[in-house]
């Protein structure tokens, strides 16, 4: 599903937001902590005036995380989602530093209201990501914290950085979780796309450039341009996403922006039918880069230029061709093995 973040510095700027985003998106977020005059009330009835009746996420960000403080400030913040729950709003976003007590009073009062607003526990990392390890613990605390989502961010500081965040959501759908996961950033863009097509089950993307919530954050514009490129769908509820099971390849290169692949492979499997989709991976760091295939379990992966040759180091199995010639641009995972291939000299001896 897609999301289009409310961030309008006053009520009436946030209300033209709300305007032009309704026919673009089924879920609004307002961003109280950015509106400094809102009032919820007329923000949540103007969410649900167009057709479509948009769904509500309200949020309202610590202007200074000081992990676990309670204090005034901290129950002003809260009181203001429990208000958000009181009218109704589909869901409201909770950071999982939130001291306890606070968090369990608002679930307390969902659980009152007869569970009708889903709760987000969430954990944003502005400065970087952390190790797959401390990952699945942080989704852990938020799982535990009773999250009917559970929603992790972090930065990315490299390519790699991607990886991590994105195999967050096959460990989260193994456990049969709600996850919202991908990355913050100009290095982190990859991952806004390939997020809902592993089963993140929102993407937040801005109305324009000057009104995103984050770094790195897609228009809803250019959303619906890389939607249409690998689905030939539009942006609504249903068609982001894709089954868990569906089938994951993927190119490693630096630079793959301007790679056809995707294209290519993307329309292939349409015409053959096959459940499956095909991801661009900026490269820089192979070992981690090689990782990520088996734990997102990509079932094979394209390999361009830096990499054809030095990747051949890390791979379980070569085969004899690709020895011969001294270059990998296929690799092939069957379970966790990995082995590489070269089928440029087929591609030369055909055409």
């Amino acid at each position: 599903m897609i999301c289009i973040p409310i961030t309008g510095k006053t009520q009436a700027e946030a209300l033209v937001q709300i305007e032009k985003s309704l026919p673009r998106t089924d879920l609004l977020e307002l961003r109280m902590d950015l509106i400094r005059d809102g009032d919820m009330r007329t923000l949540i009835e103007k969410c649900r005036s167009g057709p479509k009746h948009g769904k509500v996420l309200v949020t309202n960000r610590r202007k200074e995380p000081i992990p676990g403080e309670e204090s005034s400030e901290e129950r002003q913040r809260i009181a203001l989602l429990k208000q958000a729950i009181r009218l109704g709003a589909e869901y409201v976003d909770i950071e999982v530093e939130t001291p306890e007590i606070l968090r369990n009073e608002l679930f307390a009062l969902v659980k009152a209201l007869g569970n009708q607003t889903r709760v987000i526990v969430s954990h944003h990392d502005f400065k970087g990501t952390p190790s797959f390890k401390k990952l699945t613990r942080t989704f852990q605390d938020c799982n535990i914290a009773g999250a009917d989502v559970v929603k992790i961010v972090t930065c990315a500081n490299s390519p790699e950085d991607n990886l991590a965040v994105l195999k967050l959501i096959f460990y989260a759908l193994n456990k049969k979780v709600k996850i919202i996961a991908f990355c913050m950033g100009e290095q982190g863009r990859s991952s806004r796309i390939a997020a809902p097509l592993l089963g993140s089950c929102l993407s937040y993307v801005s109305l324009n450039q000057s009104a995103e919530s984050a770094p790195g954050q897609l228009t809803v514009g250019e959303m619906e341009e890389v939607m249409k490129v690998i689905s030939g769908g539009s942006l609504g509820e249903n068609t982001v996403s894709v089954p868990s099971e569906s089938l994951i390849f993927g190119i490693f290169g630096n630079p793959v922006k301007q790679s056809l692949s995707p294209l290519m492979h993307e329309t292939a499997f349409a015409k053959m039918k096959i459940d499956g989709k095909y991801l661009p991976f900026c490269i820089q760091d192979l070992t981690s880069a090689v990782s990520g295939i088996r734990g997102m379990d990509i079932r094979g992966v394209s390999v361009t230029i830096p990499f054809k040759t030095t990747i051949m180091a890390y791979l379980d199995e070569v085969d004899k061709d690709a020895i011969e010639i001294g270059a990998v641009n296929t690799i092939v995972n069957c379970y966790g093995r990995l082995k590489g291939f070269n089928t440029d000299w087929i591609g030369l001896v055909q055409s």
